[in-house]
């Protein structure tokens, strides 16, 4: 799996899992890496791995295999969206890579109204993304930097909708992992106030069924965009929990 680093290797690692469709979505945590070695790989049917078919297992399998590349002790993950659902997987399998782990607007209880819903949102965003002036709103809106930028819309005409689909089809639900009541490492769990129902639903049972080592926050005034809108405050709260004992 391709990922893009930053920073210095010799710093705690950061491996930052995007959300579906946007493989450089946290431009806005780049400055983490002054005192940070950011990690972030490009999930399968993203950006670099656009041309290869998405699996929920194959990603959580990729993203392993990066971690143990990298020859760390312990690292941190943190997980936007889609991203954030795979942390649950790669936690029950790989629990001794990690220290923290961060989920931001995790959906892992799903209605199959909600479902049907998403998978014709993501169509819909299939063909928006190929229109060059809407991939360009798109990187303005997370903050990309130019060169990102170019990326960018290079990768979304080679997103297919396929892919897009197949990450909602494949979404993570709680109830398939009973060892995540088990895991034994800090975790935030993190929303918008303005999500849907169903994320705040998420949110409140990662909690309830992992107590000690759960912790969760709602962000007021956000929707399902913390990483990039006011990220200043993220990257706080990111920071904070990694300074924590």
């Amino acid at each position: 799996m391709y990922f893009d680093e930053i920073g210095d290797r010799k710093n705690h690692t950061i491996i930052m899992l995007h959300g579906a469709g946007l493989p450089l979505g946290f431009s806005r945590q780049y400055s983490l890496a002054t005192e940070y070695h950011l990690v972030l790989p490009h999930l399968y049917g993203n950006g670099e791995e656009a041309s290869k078919d998405y699996t929920l297992d194959k990603c959580v399998e990729g993203v392993l295999d990066i971690i143990k590349s990298l020859g760390k002790d312990k690292i941190t993950i943190v997980g936007f969206s889609i991203g954030a659902q795979l942390i649950i997987p790669i936690l029950c399998k790989g629990e001794a890579y990690f220290d923290k782990a961060i989920l931001i607007s995790p959906w892992v209880c799903k209605s199959e109204k909600a479902l049907k819903s998403v998978v014709e949102s993501m169509n819909q965003m299939g063909s928006l993304m190929q229109i060059k002036w809407v991939a360009k709103l798109q990187a303005q809106m997370v903050g990309m930097n130019q060169n990102d930028k170019e990326r960018f819309i290079t990768y979304c005409k080679h997103t297919t909708k396929e892919n897009l689909i197949a990450m909602v089809k494949q979404g993570v639900n709680i109830e398939d992992y009973n060892e995540y009541r088990d895991l034994k490492i800090p975790m935030l769990v993190l929303a918008g106030s303005k999500e849907n129902e169903e994320i705040h639903a998420s949110v409140k049972l990662l909690q309830k069924l992992n107590p000690e080592y759960c912790k969760i926050q709602i962000l007021e005034k956000h929707g399902h965009d913390i990483p990039y809108n006011k990220s200043q405050l993220f990257n706080t709260i990111l920071l904070d929990f990694l300074n924590h004992k």
